[in-house]
This record gives C-alpha cells, structure tokens and sequence, in this order.
C-alpha cells in the first residue's frame, strides 16, 4: 500500500477483528489520482487477514484540487476512473459488500 500507514491499520484491526461494517473516508488532490490509484490496494490485503468477518466496507474518496477551481472531467480523467473504479472491485473480489464513492 502506498498512502495510508499499514502498521495502524493492522494494530486498529487486530482490536477489530469482529468488524461487520467499515467506512473509511480520504481526501487528496486530483493529481494524486491521475498518477497513483489505477494499481492501488484499497486496503484489501489486510482487510482479507485482520477482519474475516467483515460484511460491508464503504470507501470515501474525496477529491480536491489545489487551486479550489472546480474539476474538469474529460474523457482522460473519466477513463482513469473508470479504472479506478474497477480495480476497486477486483481487489475486493465479492469477499463482502464493497462500495467506492468519489466525490
């Protein structure tokens, strides 16, 4: 995993392993996006170890850009979401109720 600290997600889990419902909310910058979140984790591989009994999982992405200007999304941003997107769902594979929300 790239952004997030995975020590604190695993010694919060190790206290949580009988999660049924996990929302995580995150804010970053646009250009975040455009470079690093088509291969990203999403938590998965230690949400798959530390919470098996886990049902639901929402994930909060909240986007900003720098300069407060409204988002431009064009065909290349919304291709790259839509990878995003699908990455999200394929590395959490039906194991539980996932859901992406980018706002």
């Amino acid at each position: 995993m790239k952004y997030e600290n995975v020590s604190i997600f695993k010694n919060l889990f190790l206290c949580l392993s009988n999660l049924e419902k996990l929302s995580i909310h995150r804010k970053d910058n646009i250009s975040i996006i455009k470079k690093s979140f088509i291969t990203y984790d999403w938590l998965s591989s230690i949400i798959q170890i530390y919470l098996p009994v886990l049902k639901q999982f929402n994930y909060y992405f909240h986007v900003f850009q720098l300069n407060n200007t409204k988002i431009q999304i064009g065909p290349h941003l919304n291709n790259i979401l839509k990878k995003i997107i699908e990455n999200f769902y394929y590395v959490h594979n039906n194991r539980y109720h996932a859901r992406l929300i980018i706002d």
